[in-house]
């Protein structure tokens, strides 16, 4: 059983380093006990040229998580 303190933690981060100020996170409780749950980050990542973006999930609980096929991840370039 799921405690009411359990949570997933989404992160988008350059290069795969999360640091604070250049990367996007997301906390989100998971104690409805449901099977499916829905996480969205939104925000904005500065990328120099030959940056990268990786996404990483970080689980508080003691039960398995299962990201799904079909999941998706977009982003918009701005800039030149």
């Amino acid at each position: 059983r799921l405690r009411p303190r359990d949570s997933v933690r989404a992160l988008i981060c350059i290069n795969s380093l999360c640091q604070r100020h250049t990367s996007l996170e997301v906390v989100t409780g998971i104690e409805s006990n449901s099977r499916v749950f829905t996480i969205s980050v939104s925000g904005m990542l500065e990328l120099q040229s030959g940056q990268y973006t990786s996404i990483f999930m970080d689980n508080s609980s003691k039960k398995p998580i299962t990201v799904q096929s079909g999941s998706d991840f977009t982003a918009n370039f701005v800039g030149q």
